[in-house]
């Protein structure tokens, strides 16, 4: 019996293991999905382009131009100033079967008489470059590689400058399946990649090549990307999706893992403007790292599981393209922080029964997006006062008795668009509180955003007499919804406000407070209540004494403020 709960509890340590840690490296490879990069929103960058399959793309600086390469071999160029694609003219007489674009300023293209022109210039024209005597056609291939054009028959390697070939004899029979020059002074070596024999350098120099013992010998190269930052690292992937990282720009390079099962990976490339930022153009779309290849993520928002075969960084517009198969030339639009809350600010006080909110948009009038608000008295927004959506612009007026009064209330906002929705933004406080503004021989005042009237005929206006300001007791008690009684035996009003009854008699200069506390209007004795136009009126002072309000004048519009505090 000891022996079968011993085996039991064994088991369901080795379940936890199974099951729990792969959780656990999963969710801590998510963890750097709060990277800024993941809120890309990867855009269409023209509706001009007819074409949906793109196969190759670069920045030329040179040319102050973007060069895209289509999937039937078109080629299409955006310059920096126009937001235009134009198609760039070939022979009429031959179609192209092949092109090759190099960031350093020159674009290649192989005919379908397997003749090769190339075209250093936006302007200028096609070139014809005859081609050397190779030996065999079959494993013929060609790359463009620092405005070299390089040649790969079996073991012959050519390298032309556009003008003249050199050969280097590459005695192991092996065709080079990816190339790319080792980007530091002198450039003069080429790290070439194998068909199933690992990774070459070759100096073009001295004529020289030499095997890079730190990947094995049997590997299958798919790409090499070297950094042009001698402080970021390099990348290189093989045909089983593994990544190969080096940190002196080619010389020795070490094995992480995969990016995932069946993911191949086409290209890299990496953020000029953060280290150990790079992106993989994979058959399953982009992929980020932000630790140099130790983990990477999916980019979501438009571009996920779509082919994407190539991309760049574009200095000018500050922004990422890429060529994908199946949705044009894509752009990435980094998603902002959420939107700001702007008015009311975190702890203000609101003097409107309309209260509107204001919040700071995303990215400008000119970037399209729709605006959810929430609004309520808890902090967790349990429950919901007012809530919002599909708002369009910076703005929004809450209607009339959807909030009460003397209450705190905290909201936030979002924006969203058909590819993603925003994180809410920080939470704002406010509360909705009451002002009147009242000016002297004026038959209403300004009550919050209202207009009181004191009556319809218009003759209930405060006034000012014996530098005491007067204001008629029940028209502005009742729309406080107050209650308010006239005994006309006793000539009093009883007014229950707040849980308070307060009696004001006629023509008196004292009140009496819950029928026991019998007060004096006014510090000045000679103040008392004033019957005019059959009404009752008394001193602003006491009002605001009484309920705790604050009240002011202000000269420069010669009118008394009431301010309801805090509760």
């Amino acid at each position: 019996m000891f022996n079968r709960i011993l085996r039991l509890l064994f088991a369901f340590l080795i379940s936890i293991l199974i099951f729990y840690l792969p959780l656990n490296i999963f969710f801590d490879a998510i963890k750097c999905d709060e990277f800024y990069h993941s809120n890309y929103v990867w855009l269409l960058s023209s509706d001009q382009l007819s074409e949906v399959d793109f196969i190759d793309i670069t920045y030329i600086e040179s040319w102050d131009c973007i060069l895209a390469v289509s999937k039937s071999n078109n080629i299409y160029c955006k310059s920096d100033f126009s937001e235009e694609w134009e198609k760039l003219s070939f022979k009429k007489s031959s179609e192209i079967k092949k092109v090759l674009l190099d960031p350093k300023g020159l674009v290649a293209a192989i005919d379908d008489t397997l003749s090769l022109y190339v075209k250093d210039n936006l302007t200028g024209e096609w070139n014809k470059i005859l081609l050397p005597n190779l030996q065999q056609t079959s494993n013929f291939d060609i790359f463009l590689v620092n405005k070299n054009l390089i040649c790969i028959n079996s073991n012959e390697i050519w390298i032309c400058d556009t003008s003249n070939y050199h050969l280097i004899n590459f005695p192991n029979h092996n065709h080079l399946k990816v190339l790319c020059l080792q980007l530091l002074e002198p450039e003069n070596q080429l790290l070439a990649g194998t068909k199933g024999n690992g990774l070459w350098t070759i100096d073009l120099l001295n004529d020289s090549q030499e095997k890079n013992l730190s990947i094995p010998e049997n590997t299958e190269i798919e790409t090499i990307f070297i950094s042009s930052n001698e402080y970021n690292a390099s990348l290189l992937s093989d045909s089983y999706g593994y990544i190969y990282r080096s940190k002196d720009n080619g010389v020795s390079w070490e094995r992480l893992n995969q990016i995932g099962p069946k993911i191949k990976v086409y290209s890299f490339c990496e953020d000029p403007t953060t280290l150990e930022v790079f992106f993989a153009f994979t058959n399953l779309g982009i992929f980020l790292t932000y630790n140099s290849g130790e983990d990477w993520i999916p980019m979501q928002n438009g571009i996920e599981n779509i082919p994407v075969l190539a991309g760049f960084y574009h200095p000018v517009y500050i922004c990422f393209y890429v060529a994908t198969l199946g949705k044009g030339i894509r752009k990435s639009f980094e998603v902002p922080n959420p939107p700001k809350p702007l008015l009311p600010k975190d702890g203000d006080e609101v003097f409107s029964f309309k209260p509107g909110l204001a919040w700071q948009l995303f990215g400008g009038r000119d970037l399209p997006g729709l605006y959810h608000v929430v609004v309520s008295s808890n902090k967790d927004f349990q429950p919901i006062a007012f809530e919002k959506s599909n708002i369009i612009g910076d703005f929004i007026i809450i209607p009339e008795n959807t909030l009460k009064l003397h209450t705190y209330y905290y909201w936030k906002v979002r924006v969203g668009t058909p590819y993603w929705t925003s994180e809410w933004s920080e939470t704002s406080c406010f509360i909705l509180r009451q002002k009147w503004i009242m000016t002297p021989n004026q038959p209403s005042c300004q009550w919050n955003e209202k207009r009181l009237l004191f009556d319809e005929e218009g003759r209930l206006s405060p006034f000012i007499t014996q530098r005491t300001f007067y204001i008629p007791l029940r028209a502005f008690m009742e729309s406080q919804n107050a209650l308010v009684f006239w005994n006309e035996k006793k000539r009093e009003a009883t007014v229950l406000f707040k849980e308070k009854k307060v009696i004001f008699s006629a023509d008196s200069n004292f009140l009496l407070v819950e029928d026991k506390q019998k007060l004096l209007i006014d510090s000045n004795p000679d103040v008392k209540t004033i019957i005019k136009y059959n009404r009752i009126f008394v001193p602003i002072r006491t009002l605001s004494n009484l309920y705790g309000w604050t009240l002011e004048w202000d000269s420069k519009i010669n009118a008394a403020i009431i301010i309801e505090p805090n509760p």
